[in-house]
């Protein structure tokens, strides 16, 4: 019959050794014999170079292993590939018979290395990969074995040895007696199988899951140009170089002490608030500004401005005083008229000698404070200039750093699109007993952002031009000359961008396509991503043959 030639590959054998072996080999038909885990499959590139170095020398190449996982990347590249125990019409034979016979030179050369042996013997040590394979009932002669060794050194990590092996028909070994068992021991079996396939289902329905990790070929890309971001845009028009905006708003007021530098004679009179009660009746009684309120010592304060105080509430035949809160000031200038705090009631000296005078009253609010007579602090005018310009630096400072900091996520303020307005700065030239005075300040600011996600979509698009079907696995930009137009709500700028792209993929697309698919059509599906660069699927537990059928058991990780 037609003798079938091997190469048995170590698992460490990278594809320039493999390639060597065929080139050098003379038969026209070959079968690779690759190991689980060889180095091989690291890249489906290593088969598809395979593939043309096999058309390239005129030979057909068969894969051969027990590596799932190498049949498939063979097989997605064209490569005939089979199992040595599950090929279809396989013949199943014996290697306990190959003994070493020939040794081809560095050059090539061949040299009779051993004497072919009637008996069995042992496998070489290169051959300790190759799954064991069932006695077949036919006789088998023992094949011979070509070691092919290399004219030049190859370093440590690259180093591997390839055998070929030549199959030729062999004398048929005795049949040994079947072992027979007790039709008790079969239900014993039987039972366990029984007992062991819920819980087998149940780990692999309830527990088992599968990682898919694809790692797609990336490009750099960079990009100069200007957009204009609009209010009354509602997504991208890279067509009209357009994205959405928003025009943010606030507003701030703030009240901040200074110290006065000057000095001058001053006569000032206290100030405060007391609350003027109706007691009387239920009828309103109006008061006029400067109506007169007097302390049992004789200290008079009076109204600021007019009021009205409310009528009393008539209870059960009962007066439930009314109230309001009114501002005063001293009549006299000096400290004596200051209240730090009191319970006293203030009788209004224009009702004495009426029924009034005990019905309406006023009682200090808090403190009366202010008067002095003498010497003191005063802001100067470049006092006032120096508070009123870091009021207004406070207040802008202060707007800015709060509408940056209160934007939604993923909002972009580009330094320069902010508008600050100061509505109001107002210093009091009146000093505290610290000698310092106070600026009362007033502003509102404006704002026009956009989202980066809406940058992004522009970039995308742009980047689609030269790179259809990619999407960006990260990117930045930088902006400069903004020219914002706040009453329009438009925005426009120059950007410099820059960022990594990679073909566009969707694991939430492509999971349904995979989900309880077998190891090998789940492999097939993944390495016909386009821009694949390599890939890897775990399972667990690690006897999974298929895919979980749930898909949020399916993890797809993206690097």
């Amino acid at each position: 019959m037609t003798k079938m030639k091997k190469i048995v590959v170590e698992k460490d054998a990278t594809i320039a050794d493999v390639i060597q072996a065929i080139a050098d080999d003379q038969d026209p038909e070959l079968t690779l014999v690759i190991p689980k885990e060889t180095v091989l499959r690291e890249s489906i590139a290593n088969f598809q170079i395979l593939k043309r170095e096999a058309n390239v020398h005129g030979k057909k190449v068969i894969v051969e292993s027990v590596d799932e996982e190498v049949l498939a990347l063979a097989d997605a590249c064209g490569l005939e590939a089979s199992h040595p125990l599950f090929a279809a019409g396989q013949k199943v034979r014996s290697l306990t018979d190959i003994v070493p016979v020939d040794v081809v030179s560095a050059k090539g050369s061949a040299k009779r290395g051993a004497k072919k042996k009637t008996g069995p013997g042992p496998l070489p040590q290169t051959l300790t990969s190759v799954p064991a394979v069932p006695a077949s009932p036919r006789k088998i002669a023992a094949p011979k074995i070509e070691s092919i060794k290399r004219s030049e050194p190859v370093p440590a990590q690259e180093s591997f040895a390839v055998h070929a092996v030549e199959m030729m028909p062999a004398e048929e070994p005795e049949e040994k007696p079947r072992r027979r068992f007790s039709r008790k021991a079969l239900y014993v079996a039987a039972a366990i199988v029984v007992a062991l396939i819920p819980g087998v289902w149940a780990v692999n329905v309830v527990f088992g899951r599968a990682t898919v990790t694809l790692n797609f070929t990336k490009s750099p890309w960079q990009y100069q140009g200007t957009l204009a971001a609009s209010k009354g845009v509602r997504e991208a028009d890279i067509a009209k170089n357009l994205i959405p905006a928003e025009v943010f708003y606030d507003q701030r007021n703030l009240t901040q002490l200074f110290p006065a530098t000057g000095k001058a004679k001053v006569s000032e009179k206290a100030k405060g608030t007391i609350t003027v009660y109706n007691a009387y009746s239920s009828a309103a009684q109006g008061l006029v500004a400067t109506t007169r309120f007097a302390t049992a010592a004789g200290k008079v304060y009076r109204l600021d401005r007019a009021i009205t105080v409310p009528g009393a509430e008539i209870k059960d035949g009962k007066i439930i005083p009314a109230s309001i809160d009114a501002a005063v000031s001293a009549d006299q200038a000096g400290a004596s008229y200051n209240i730090a705090s009191s319970t006293e009631q203030l009788t209004i000296p224009g009702f004495k000698n009426t029924p009034k005078y005990a019905g309406f009253y006023g009682v200090v609010k808090g403190a009366i404070t202010g008067g002095f007579v003498g010497e003191r602090a005063v802001p100067t005018d470049a006092d006032i200039v120096a508070a009123k310009a870091r009021v207004t630096e406070l207040l802008t400072t202060s707007l800015k750093n709060n509408m940056l900091s209160k934007r939604p996520e993923d909002f972009v303020f580009v330094d320069g699109a902010t508008e600050v307005s100061i509505t109001k700065i107002t210093p009091n030239k009146t000093t505290d007993e610290n000698g310092n005075f106070g600026v009362f300040g007033e502003a509102w600011a404006r704002a026009i952002g956009f989202k980066g996600a809406d940058m992004e979509a522009a970039l995308t698009a742009l980047a689609s031009k030269d790179h259809p079907g990619t999407a960006f696995r990260d990117w930045q930009a930088a902006y400069s000359a903004p020219k914002p137009d706040f009453d329009h709500g438009e925005l426009r700028f120059t950007f410099t961008a820059q960022g990594t792209l990679a073909q566009a993929f969707s694991p939430a697309e492509f999971t349904p396509g995979i989900v309880g698919k077998s190891l090998g059509e789940a492999r097939s599906a993944i390495v016909g991503l386009p821009g694949l660069a390599d890939a890897k699927i775990s399972v667990w537990p690690i006897w999974l043959r298929h895919l979980p059928n749930d898909a949020r058991r399916v993890t797809i990780v993206v690097n």
